[in-house]
């Protein structure tokens, strides 16, 4: 069976920024469950931000004319499961659909929440922002400025494994354990290409509310 045959949905993105932190494998080891090994590279632990655009969001069978768009923010580390498998461990999702908030929590598992969002595109420059309606306070505001492309990411270096690695296995905080993802696969065709950005003032609190208050992380 192929990876496109055992999808659960389908998604097309665009407008993706990775805003990328270095941190020593300590700082995060107690933020991620024990399950779990820290994926590291070079003896780094790596921490994401990634505010985007889901042009086409849809569940496996349901057609292209019924799909959702959206905004979605996600915070997430690199780690490998229990049986050694690249994944991703999710902290928070924002979205700007309360429909795909309800139904990733529902079918998959996944930390969503719902959230205010906005992003605004002039020329080259970006402006995005990120309010959650309910609960703990996160919110998000950036901009940035597109730069030229500055080529493929080659397999073994930084940018391949921060953007295109492949990383089948989606570790998800549920219930205090771990899920595989429920045949959630991504398809990473084209996310090779890397262009430089300029950012921004960073105001996000969403990092602070993920239990990294004692963390520094400053926008570069």
């Amino acid at each position: 069976m192929t990876a496109m045959q055992r999808a659960a949905g389908f998604q097309r993105w665009r407008e993706l920024l990775f805003l990328h932190w270095a941190m020593p494998p300590g700082a995060l080891r107690p933020l991620v469950p024990a399950a779990l090994e820290l994926d590291l590279f070079e003896g780094a632990a790596w921490v994401t931000l990634i505010p985007f655009e889901i042009v086409e969001s849809r569940p496996r069978g349901i057609p292209g004319a019924l799909a959702a768009r959206f905004l979605e923010v996600n915070l997430r580390t690199y780690v490998r499961g229990p049986d050694g498998e690249p994944g991703i461990y999710f902290w928070s999702l924002e979205a700007s659909s309360l429909l795909a908030v309800v139904g990733a929590r529902l079918l998959y598992g996944l930390p969503y929440f719902p959230a205010r969002m906005s992003m605004r595109r002039a020329g080259t420059r970006v402006e995005y922002t990120s309010r959650r309606r309910f609960g703990a306070s996160a919110e998000l505001r950036l901009g940035w400025t597109v730069a030229e492309a500055i080529g493929t990411a080659r397999p073994g270096t930084l940018d391949h494994f921060l953007i295109c690695d492949n990383r089948g296995v989606v570790a998800l905080p549920e219930a205090g354990g771990l899920s595989a993802g429920r045949g959630i696969v991504i398809d990473r065709t084209g996310r090779s290409r890397v262009t430089r950005t300029v950012t921004g003032a960073l105001a996000d609190n969403v990092i602070s509310w993920s239990g990294m208050a004692g963390v520094a992380l400053t926008c570069p």
